[in-house]
C-alpha cells in the first residue's frame, strides 16, 4: 500500500482523524461517507474525485478541495470556515446549513450549488 486513503465508497463516519489523514490528493473519494467525521484542517482533496461523496455534519474546516470533483456530494451541516474549493466542481453539492462558507475561499468554482448564497 501507499499510505493513500482508500476509494471508492471508503466509509470514514464519525472517525476523528487528528492528525492522522493520509494524503488524498487525486483520490478517488466518489460515494465516500465522511458523515460526523473530524477532519478539521486534515483533508488534502486537491484534484480529487468525491461526486456524491458526504461530508454531512462533519468538521472539514481548512480543508483543501482544490481542483477537486464535487459534483453531487454533500456537505450538509459541515463546517467549512476557511477550506479551499478553488476551480472545484461543485455542481449540485449540497452545501445547505454549511457553516463557515463565508469564510471559505470559491474562486473560479465549476457548476451551480445548492444552497450556496453569496
Amino acid at each position: 500500500a501507499d499510505g493513500r486513503l482508500p476509494g471508492v465508497g471508503v466509509n470514514f463516519d464519525g472517525v476523528k482523524m487528528n492528525g492522522r489523514v493520509p494524503p488524498a490528493q487525486g483520490a478517488d473519494l466518489g460515494y465516500a461517507r465522511f458523515t460526523n467525521a473530524n477532519a478539521a484542517g486534515e483533508l488534502q482533496l486537491e484534484k480529487g474525485q468525491g461526486a456524491g461523496a458526504s461530508f454531512e455534519n462533519s468538521k472539514m474546516n481548512i480543508a483543501d478541495f482544490t481542483r477537486a470533483l464535487l459534483d453531487g456530494a454533500s456537505v450538509h451541516q459541515t463546517i467549512l470556515t476557511d477550506a479551499t474549493f478553488h476551480a472545484a466542481d461543485i455542481n449540485e453539492c449540497d452545501f445547505t446549513s454549511a457553516v463557515g462558507v463565508d469564510k471559505a475561499s470559491f474562486f473560479n468554482v465549476i457548476g451551480t450549488p445548492i444552497g450556496l448564497v453569496g
